[in-house]
């Protein structure tokens, strides 16, 4: 990573000064979960996480944003979140060998520093909480204890337990689009969009599963980034939800997501 100065800082477009934030962010994210890996539970990981958010979360980053929907409104919450985040993915791993829990954490990272409010990102960072678990309505209640909306907007973007990846990719895209629909909000789509996003971090690593090689694997997801998540991106930029500032220019969820899967094709089809 080059250390630009302040002044060549300043001047470059606020649509790269985000996309370079939110790389870095995730970046960092996986080295401190490799770091910690033994001790994910530890109160040192917690406060460096807890440290590493807020950082990430500050109103000067943001147009029209209310203090209330900053993270730092409710210290108490980001601890339940945390904790809880942690307990439910402390020993799952990914393909990569990073821990499971670094890919919620990004989800949640990216929502945080684009300026969603606190019970969004908060949703971004337990979305897994509920898939491939057997008591779901239990865990639907804890996160009800936290805060209703996270309960209701992990539901939105949690997918059925079925073993077809693909009929359970499409059934949840419905529910996703349905959800956004008839409640008018764009949160469940921008949800599915981060978590997408954060996907492809490691899609690299993937191994074969499913009757799948790890190649049809990646191809699959590449495909399903262009053809579900960049149109999900597009009406996030349309529904002018996402408040980062910089005088007149507006930054794009679809350029970004573009421009990450664009990288990713070509380093798994280079390969």
């Amino acid at each position: 990573m080059i250390k630009l100065s302040a002044r060549l800082h300043q001047k470059l477009s606020l649509q790269l000064n985000t996309a370079t934030a939110l790389d870095k962010g995730v970046e960092d994210i996986h080295i401190m979960c490799s770091e910690y890996a033994d001790k994910l539970e530890k109160k040192e990981f917690h406060k460096e996480m807890r440290r590493f958010f807020l950082k990430n979360n500050k109103k000067t980053f943001f147009a029209g944003i209310h203090n209330n929907d900053l993270l730092k409104a409710d210290p108490a919450m980001m601890d339940k979140v945390f904790s809880y985040a942690i307990e439910r993915h402390l020993r799952e791993m990914r393909d990569s060998g990073f821990p499971y829990l670094a890919h919620v954490l990004s989800t949640g990272f990216l929502l945080a520093r684009l300026g969603l409010p606190k019970e969004i990102v908060y949703s971004g960072i337990l979305h897994d909480s509920v898939e491939d678990t057997k008591n779901k309505i239990q865990v639907l209640n804890d996160l009800y204890a936290i805060h209703p909306s996270i309960a209701y907007h992990v539901f939105t973007v949690s997918g059925p337990d079925i073993s077809d990846t693909v009929e359970k990719d499409r059934l949840l895209l419905q529910k996703i689009l349905n959800h956004s629909n008839h409640s008018a909000s764009i949160f469940p789509m921008l949800l599915k969009v981060t978590d997408g996003i954060a996907n492809l971090f490691d899609i690299e690593f993937m191994k074969a599963r499913d009757g799948r090689t790890a190649r049809e694997r990646q191809i699959r997801f590449l495909n399903k980034t262009r053809d579900d998540i960049i149109p999900l991106a597009r009406k996030v930029d349309e529904a002018h939800c996402i408040p980062v500032k910089k005088r007149t220019e507006i930054f794009s969820l679809e350029e970004y997501t573009r421009d990450t899967l664009q990288f990713k094709e070509q380093l798994i089809c280079d390969d």
